[in-house]
C-alpha cells in the first residue's frame, strides 16, 4: 500500500517516529497529539523519542509587507530557547459560516421603522446575500478563473524541549510570544484542539466549504469527561488527542509523491532548492498570484509553511566562522579555478558573519502543500504552481519518496528539531532574510464588524464597517456614467440600513427614489414647487458653545449666497461675520436676510454695503425669497431620507447655497442628537451627496472642514460621488474633501488624468483603476482604500437584491405590472426569478 516509503524512511533514520506506523493507513497513527492542557493551553506532543511540549495561535488577520515586520518577527523568535520550533502556516479555507452568522446576526437584532411588507423584502436580500456567499464557497466560475470563496488563517505554532523550560516558564514563554504577535498586528487566539481539527478536516478532505454541525463535538467531551481531560500536563491519557481531532473515517494512502485520502482529497509538497537573490516582504504572498491582473491567479489552493528551528547562537555563529574560515582558505586554491561557486560561498558566509553581529542566525525552510480533489487536478495545481513560482525568482521542485515525513513536519506543532538534517531542506539564514519568507501578508484585510462583505480577486472573504476606522468615517466614491456606482451605493445603503443605520442621500437623477420607497423612507424632491425652506438661522442653537460653532458656519453659509463665484475678501467677511452676530443676537431663530442685508447698508464703507446688494435675491421682492421665508424646514427624523436635488442642476447658484444649508443643518441635527443622547454617537450614520462637485468647487474649504468635523464628533460619515478622481482637482475645496476623507472607493474609470490624480491616489491605484470589472449578473469590481490598506475587492448581489437595485426599463416594467396585478413587492421579485429559472 505505502510505494517506497517504509525503505526511504529506514534509510533516511525515521523508522523511530514514522516507520513503525506505515503499515497503518488511519490518519490518527500518523499525528504527533498526544494530550491538551486546557487550563494552559499547551498541547503534549509525541516526537519520537522525545516528548515535546507546543502551542500555537491562530490569526484571521494578514499584516501590510512592510519593513517594520521584521523587527517583530525578531522580537517574536527571540523569546525562544534554542532547540525549540517555530512555524507559520497560512492556510486559505472556506471556513465562513461563523462570519455569515456574524452579518445575519447583525440584521437580526435590530428593529426598524419600516413597514412589515417592506421588512420581509429587506430580511429576504439579506439572507440571499449569506446564501450566495456560502454557495461561493463551493466555486462560481467567471470568465477569468473559478473562484472557491475562502479565509486567510495563519497559525503561529511553538514547540520545546520539557528539558529546557519548565511549565511555569512555558507559560510566560506563551504571554511573551502572543504580546509580540498583536503587536505586529495579527488578532491572535489561543489554539484549540477544535482549531487543529479544523485545519486537519480541511488539508486532509474536500470539506466543500462547510463543516458538519458536530464537528465541536469531541472537543465538548473532551473538557466535560474525565477520561479526555489531562489533570496533568504529562499524564498518559487513556485515548491519545490525535484520535479526537482526526476525523475517525479518514484512511490515507501513501505513493512517491502523493498522499491521497479516502475523503477525495489528493496532496503533493513543494520545496525550493534556491530562494531569490533579493528578498523582501510580501514575497511569499505573490506566489498564490497577482491581485493586480485577474488573468495572473492561481485557482487552486496551497497551503505556505515556514518552518524554523532555533540553535543555540553561540555554537551556530562560532559553526559559520569556522565555515567562512574554510572557504576563504579554499579560494586561494586550484579548487576555486574549476568551481566558481567557492566563491560565492565565501561571499554568502561573510554576509551571514555580518549579519550575525546584529541579527538572530536560524536554520528554516519554506515549504508549500498543494490540495487537490483528483489526481488530474492535483498534477494541474502543482505545475501551475512551480511555474508561476519560478516567475517570481524561486526555484521549487515536488517531492518525492519522502514527501509523508515533509508534510507531518509541516503540521502545526508537527516540527521536530532532530529530523531536520535527514529531510535536507533547512538553510542558515539570518532573522531578516527568514521574515521575508514568512507567509503573513496577504491583499486586503477585514476591518471590523460584516456590516459589509466582499471578496478580494484572490477569493478571500473580507468584512467591512466604516466605523471601526480610527480616523473618520468621511470618503469619496468615483465611477463614470453607467459604471455601477448607483448600484454599489444602493447596496451601501441597504447593507447599513438593514443594521441599523440612519442615511440621509442628497441625489440627482432619482437613482434612489425606488430603494427610498421599498424602505419607506422620506422622498423629498427639491423644485419650484416644493415647499421647502432653508433659512438656517430659524435653527440657531442655544447653546453657547455650539452656536459660536454655529456661526463660523453660516458666515460661509452667508458668502455663498451673497458671492457663490468668487468669495468675498477677508475685510468683508470680517465685517460680515460681525453683523451676522449682532442680528442674530438680537433676533435668534427670527433673524431674516432683510434684516441682516438692512444691517450691512448701514455700514459706512462701500465695501460692506454691496454685500447688502449681492443679498437682494434672497431677500423680500428676489427670485429666491421664497426658499427662505416660506415653507416648513425638513424633518430629519427618518432613518432614511432621500433629497432630489436634479431640478436645481440648473440653477447653480441655488443648488450650491442648497447643499451648504443641507451639510450644515444635517451635521447640526447630529449633533444635537448626539449632545442630548451619547448613544446617538454609536449609530451609524452616513450623509451622501451624489454629483455635488459642481456646486461645492467654487466655495470655502474653511465650510467643509468645519463640517467633517462635525459629522466626526458625531460618528458620522459624509461621503461624496463624482465622475472622476481628477474632477477633484485644482482648489483648495478639492484638498479639503481629499485631506478629510478616510475611504476612497473607485469603480472603473478609464478616462480620467492620472497626472492630476497621483497627487491624490497612490500608483498602485492608478495602475489598478482602469482594470476593474464587472461580469453581469455576478460581481463588480471597486478599488478601495481605506485606514487599514487599499485593495481591489469584489461585491456581489444575488437576483433578488439585483431586482430591487435595478434600473433597467424593461425589468421595473414588469415589475410594476406585477404590483399592479395586487402582488407585494417580495412576490413579485420571487415571481420573477421563478419565471427567468424556467
Amino acid at each position: 500500500m505505502f510505494d517506497f516509503t517504509w525503505e526511504l524512511a529506514e534509510k533516511f533514520g525515521l523508522s523511530e517516529r514514522f516507520g513503525k506506523k506505515l503499515d497503518h493507513d488511519r490518519l490518527a497513527d500518523f499525528l504527533p497529539y498526544r494530550a491538551w492542557d486546557p487550563e494552559n493551553y499547551i498541547f503534549l506532543l509525541d516526537h519520537g523519542k522525545e516528548n515535546r511540549i507546543g502551542w500555537f495561535f491562530v490569526s484571521e488577520v494578514t499584516v501590510p509587507p512592510k519593513e517594520s515586520f521584521l523587527q517583530e518577527f525578531e522580537s517574536l523568535l527571540s523569546v525562544m530557547p534554542p532547540k525549540s520550533t517555530v512555524q507559520i502556516l497560512m492556510a486559505q479555507m472556506p471556513f465562513i459560516g461563523e462570519t455569515i452568522s456574524d452579518f445575519l446576526k447583525l440584521r437580526n437584532r435590530t428593529k426598524l421603522k419600516i413597514s412589515e411588507e417592506k421588512q420581509k423584502v429587506l430580511t429576504h436580500m439579506m439572507a440571499e446575500k449569506a446564501k450566495l456567499y456560502r454557495k461561493l464557497t463551493e466555486g462560481l466560475q467567471d470568465s477569468s478563473y473559478p473562484l472557491l470563496l475562502k479565509k486567510p488563517y495563519i497559525f503561529f505554532s511553538f514547540t520545546v524541549s520539557p528539558s529546557e523550560l519548565t511549565v511555569d516558564n512555558v507559560i510566560s514563554t506563551i504571554q511573551k510570544t502572543k504580546s509580540v504577535l498583536q503587536t505586529a498586528g495579527f488578532d491572535t487566539k489561543k489554539g484549540v484542539p477544535a482549531d487543529l481539527y479544523n485545519f486537519i478536516y480541511f488539508l486532509f478532505s474536500d470539506p466543500e466549504g462547510i463543516l458538519p454541525p458536530s464537528y465541536t463535538t469531541p472537543f465538548k467531551a473532551c473538557l466535560t469527561n474525565k477520561k479526555y481531560k489531562a489533570d496533568s500536563l504529562l499524564e498518559n491519557l487513556f485515548i491519545p488527542l490525535s484520535e479526537l481531532i482526526s476525523p475517525p473515517s479518514i484512511g490515507i494512502k501513501i505513493t512517491s509523491d502523493t498522499l491521497l485520502t479516502n475523503a477525495n482529497r489528493f496532496i503533493a509538497t513543494v520545496s525550493y532548492r534556491q530562494y531569490p537573490d533579493a528578498v523582501e516582504p510580501g514575497m511569499v504572498d505573490r506566489l498564490v498570484g497577482d491581485n493586480r491582473k485577474t488573468e495572473i491567479q492561481l485557482p487552486y489552493t496551497v497551503i505556505h509553511v515556514l518552518n524554523i528551528y532555533v540553535p543555540d547562537q553561540i555554537s551556530i555563529k562560532s559553526n559559520i566562522a569556522n565555515r567562512h574560515a574554510v572557504a576563504a582558505w579554499q579560494t586561494f586554491g586550484p579548487l576555486a579555478k574549476f568551481n566558481p561557486k567557492v566563491g560565492k560561498v565565501k561571499d554568502d558566509l561573510a554576509e551571514l558573519m555580518n549579519r550575525a553581529e546584529k541579527e538572530l542566525i536560524l536554520k528554516a525552510y519554506l515549504h508549500t502543500i498543494v490540495l487537490a480533489n483528483s489526481e488530474k487536478q492535483l498534477e494541474e495545481a502543482t505545475y501551475s504552481y512551480i511555474t508561476h513560482a519560478k516567475r517570481h525568482g524561486f526555484l521549487p521542485v515536488r517531492d518525492k519518496f519522502v514527501m509523508a515525513p515533509l508534510l507531518l513536519n509541516s503540521l502545526p506543532m508537527g516540527l521536530y528539531p532532530d529530523e531536520a538534517p535527514k529531510l535536507f531542506r533547512t538553510r542558515t539564514l539570518s532573522s531578516s532574510m527568514i521574515g521575508c519568507l514568512a507567509p503573513v501578508h496577504a491583499e486586503g484585510g477585514s476591518f471590523g464588524k460584516p456590516y459589509l462583505l466582499f471578496s478580494t480577486r484572490r477569493g478571500y472573504l473580507i468584512t467591512g464597517d466604516i466605523f471601526a476606522s480610527p480616523q473618520g468615517y468621511n470618503g469619496l466614491i468615483f465611477g463614470g456614467t453607467g459604471g455601477g456606482k448607483s448600484f454599489f451605493l444602493n447596496e451601501l445603503t441597504a447593507s447599513y440600513f438593514s443594521a441599523g443605520a440612519k442615511i440621509i442621500i442628497l441625489d440627482v437623477g432619482k437613482s434612489f427614489k425606488k430603494l427610498c420607497e421599498m424602505l419607506d423612507g422620506e422622498y423629498i424632491n427639491f423644485e419650484d414647487t416644493s415647499n421647502v425652506n432653508i433659512n438656517p438661522f430659524a435653527h440657531l442653537s442655544d447653546d453657547p458653545e455650539l452656536l459660536v460653532d454655529d456661526m463660523e458656519m453660516l458666515k460661509n453659509f452667508v458668502e455663498s449666497m451673497a458671492a457663490p463665484k468668487k468669495g468675498l475678501t477677508d475685510f468683508q467677511m470680517g465685517a460680515l461675520t460681525e453683523i451676522i452676530a449682532d442680528v442674530a443676537e438680537k433676533y435668534k431663530q427670527e433673524t431674516t436676510f432683510d434684516l441682516i442685508a438692512e444691517k450691512l447698508a448701514q455700514h459706512s464703507d462701500h465695501r460692506i454695503k454691496d454685500i447688502a446688494t449681492m443679498l437682494k435675491p434672497w431677500c423680500k421682492g428676489g427670485e429666491n425669497y421664497r426658499w427662505v421665508a416660506g415653507g416648513k424646514s425638513i424633518n430629519f427624523e427618518s432613518d432614511l431620507i432621500v433629497i432630489e436635488m436634479e431640478a436645481l442642476m440648473q440653477r447653480t447658484h441655488l443648488q450650491k447655497v442648497s447643499l451648504y444649508y443641507l451639510m450644515y443643518r444635517i451635521s447640526q441635527d447630529f449633533l444635537l442628537k448626539t449632545m442630548k443622547d451619547p448613544s446617538f454617537r454609536k449609530k451609524p450614520k452616513f450623509l451622501f451627496i451624489d454629483e455635488a462637485w459642481e456646486a461645492l468647487k467654487t466655495g470655502t474649504a474653511d465650510f467643509i472642514e468645519r463640517a467633517y468635523r462635525r459629522f466626526r464628533k458625531t460618528g458620522s460619515g459624509c461621503w461624496i460621488i463624482t465622475q472622476g478622481p481628477s474632477d477633484l482637482d485644482g482648489s483648495a475645496v478639492a484638498d479639503a474633501l481629499w485631506n478629510n476623507s478616510h475611504f476612497v472607493v473607485s469603480l472603473r474609470v478609464e478616462n480620467f488624468n492620472k497626472e492630476k490624480a497621483k497627487k491624490y491616489l497612490s500608483d498602485y491605484a492608478l495602475s489598478v483603476i482602469p482594470t476593474l470589472k464587472t461580469v453581469k449578473g455576478q460581481f463588480s469590481e471597486i478599488y478601495m482604500k481605506t485606514p487599514f490598506g487599499e485593495d481591489i475587492l469584489r461585491f456581489y448581489a444575488p437576483r433578488y437584491t439585483q431586482l430591487v437595485y435595478t434600473t433597467d426599463a424593461t425589468e421595473s416594467a414588469i415589475i410594476e405590472k406585477l404590483l399592479d396585478e395586487g402582488l407585494s413587492y417580495d412576490r413579485a421579485l420571487r415571481k420573477i426569478i421563478a419565471m427567468e429559472k424556467r
